[in-house]
């Protein structure tokens, strides 16, 4: 090699670990379509949400179109996640609050199915009436083909809240104090 190709070579290849460490030092830019929403929630536009079916943990077979007429909140999370574990009691909360007009899907991508029931089972000591409630139904999502092939969703906790038409209307990024305020019961309410 000449010394000009050596010289562009290490221009190329520090510009390339500059950018990838500035996009890890950026956080990502949200769109607030209600001024009272939290910073961390993103707005979408009204896309219909996949009619995606699944089997629940139960081995109960369900279809998002099953929820025809609620509110969703299609809930991507781990057991081993903790800012997901952190905000699971506040989503039971609500859904427990709305008694029927929302749903709770909780998609797990944990690696193994025993994860998943122990975590239940731990919530289920103080929420046993949730987690028992039709309203609350959760998904182990082993191969990722709900939560990255048609949702892409690569981190948890992410939220997409579904409108009771089936559209897509918000989506929410990462463990959000949102869950235990007012202005989401009023979005919610907004949305019956």
């Amino acid at each position: 090699m000449n010394k000009n190709t050596i010289i562009l070579f290490a221009i190329i290849l520090g510009l390339a670990v500059f950018s990838v460490i500035y996009d890890l030092n950026q956080k990502p830019k949200m769109i607030k379509s209600v001024p009272t929403m939290d910073a961390s929630t993103k707005a979408i536009s009204s896309n219909m949400a996949p009619d995606i079916s699944f089997k629940t943990i139960n081995g109960d077979y369900l279809s998002l179109s099953d929820f025809h007429g609620k509110v969703v909140m299609l809930n991507f999370w781990a057991s081993w996640c903790s800012p997901c574990v952190k905000e699971f009691p506040a989503m039971l909360n609500l859904m427990k609050e709305f008694d029927g007009k929302l749903v709770f899907l909780a998609v797990s991508k944990d690696v193994k199915k025993i994860d998943i029931e122990r975590f239940l089972k731990r919530m289920e000591k103080t929420h046993e009436t949730e987690v028992n409630s039709n309203f609350f139904q959760v998904v182990w999502d082993k191969d990722k083909l709900i939560s990255e092939k048609t949702f892409n969703t690569l981190r948890v906790p992410e939220t997409i809240i579904i409108d009771p038409q089936g559209n897509m209307v918000r989506k929410i990024l990462g463990a959000s104090p949102l869950w235990e305020t007012q202005e989401i019961r009023d979005y919610f309410k907004g949305l019956f």
